[in-house]
């Protein structure tokens, strides 16, 4: 027997064998084997929930379903759409290269190519960083060297803009969080924040400038704002994680956790799901954007910095902090349920 987890499977099987030997009535039978609840794509639910993105939130399961839904094959019918357009639009800059790929892949844009760039997206992953994703997924399906670095090329800005289509608030809010590093690094400070939880946050990205023979702590422009959106949003699935343990704990439930994968006992399964999903509505019900915003603006523009800077660049920076990004439709209340959402 084939599997991809096989200590796991082997554990299982011998939790069933254990629970058929125990006698007539396996319903009394205690299992100690940790069930598993990941979440779907965990980053891109968190965003799909600060932007109340429908479309995106449908695709990462926040939304009831009969079936789950694959936010991974769907970037993929995208991407090939927007290829097929690109083949039938003769003259188009992109006509030639949307021909040569079809004519290259065995089949439509597979999943699998264009899995790890929209997986790693909400971390921050570049435009140089998806091609290098995409063309070792191109490569391992045989294509030239020369031509996967094209192929590759042209389907990282297929994929990011698909994302875009999906997401549209949350790849916005994205945008804007890197704004507001540019801004803080712009005005020599780190960028902090508190988590929903109360936990202060500071990116530790310093380097050390020789000012008039002393050397000063200054934050590193590029890696601040780099780091600021997934930072930010792992600060939230840890606030999650956090509320769910805590709320498992009050109810007598074991739970244990690494990140968005969530386990405890299969007689408690059930409770543990209400709570995850009680506890994320619980979280992005709470005004994260607007708080946010304020606290860019408390923090970095007080009345000190105020006085000091030209009235030009206080307006840029107050325009700057203040987040503009119009929220979609998407009625969080649903993920309570959403059986997808995590499973």
């Amino acid at each position: 027997m084939e599997s991809d987890e096989p200590w796991q499977t082997l554990a299982a099987c011998n939790e069933i064998s254990d629970a058929f030997e125990y006698g007539s009535n396996t319903a009394e039978f205690e299992s100690q084997l940790p069930i598993h609840q990941d979440g779907s794509c965990n980053g891109l639910q968190h965003y799909a929930a600060l932007g109340r993105d429908n479309e995106g939130g449908h695709q990462v399961n926040l939304t009831k379903s009969e079936l789950p839904n694959d936010v991974y094959s769907d970037v993929a019918q995208r991407v090939e759409q927007k290829r097929i357009e690109d083949e039938n639009n003769n003259g188009g800059e992109d006509c030639e290269i949307a021909r040569r790929l079809r004519q290259s892949l065995p089949q439509n844009v597979p999943r699998k190519v264009i899995k790890q760039t929209v997986m790693t997206t909400v971390y921050g992953v570049t435009m140089y960083g998806a091609v290098l994703q995409i063309k070792r997924q191109l490569r391992a399906m045989d294509i030239g060297n020369d031509e996967s670095a094209e192929f590759a090329r042209y389907l990282a800005r297929k994929t990011f803009a698909s994302l875009n289509d999906a997401f549209t608030s949350s790849m916005a809010l994205k945008d804007w969080f890197r704004l507001c590093a540019k801004g803080t690094s712009e005005l020599m400070r780190t960028v902090e924040w508190i988590t929903p939880l109360g936990l202060p946050v500071i990116q530790p990205y310093l380097k050390a400038v020789d000012r008039k023979g002393k050397l000063v702590l200054m934050p590193i422009p590029m890696k601040q704002v780099d780091a600021f959106p997934p930072n930010f949003v792992h600060s939230l699935d840890s606030t999650h994680m956090m509320l769910t343990s805590l709320n498992c704990a009050r109810n007598g439930i074991t739970f244990a956790a690494v990140h968005d994968c969530f386990w405890t006992h299969a007689n408690s399964v059930d409770e543990m799901n209400r709570i995850c999903r009680q506890q994320f509505v619980a979280l992005h019900s709470q005004p994260i954007v607007t708080q946010c915003s304020d606290w860019f603006k408390s923090t970095y523009l007080t009345p000190k910095v105020a006085k000091i800077l030209p009235p030009e660049l206080l307006s840029k920076y107050q325009d700057m902090f203040t987040a503009k990004v119009e929220p979609g439709e998407l009625d969080i209340e649903q993920v309570k349920k959403s059986v997808y959402f995590f499973s």
